[in-house]
């Protein structure tokens, strides 16, 4: 949903690189959901996510003022691989 907002709707940030760590806790949560929803799935889960993320991000070319941004492609796969870790380190 976030990602259909034009980008003149957006308050300024509070600091430098905060959409990254938006970025990095969304899809986190989302790495988190998709490796329990896969239980023995890692990297089903891991490419599920990374490919979201980047449908997400080709999804925003065609959303007024804003863009295909590889650097939130990155903060998205870091974000999925550390929620999928944390998930297969609270089953245990």
């Amino acid at each position: 949903m976030l990602s259909s907002i034009p980008g003149s709707s957006f308050k300024a940030l509070p600091f430098p690189g905060c959409d990254k760590l938006i970025h990095f806790a969304e899809y986190m949560v989302l790495g988190f959901l998709w490796a329990r929803a896969l239980a023995p799935g890692t990297a089903a889960a891991i490419l599920i996510g990374i490919f979201f993320g980047i449908t997400d991000e080709y999804h925003q070319i065609f959303v007024p003022l804003r863009q295909f941004c590889v650097v939130d492609i990155v903060f998205d796969c870091i974000g999925v691989i550390t929620g999928v870790i944390c998930q297969r380190l609270l089953r245990k």
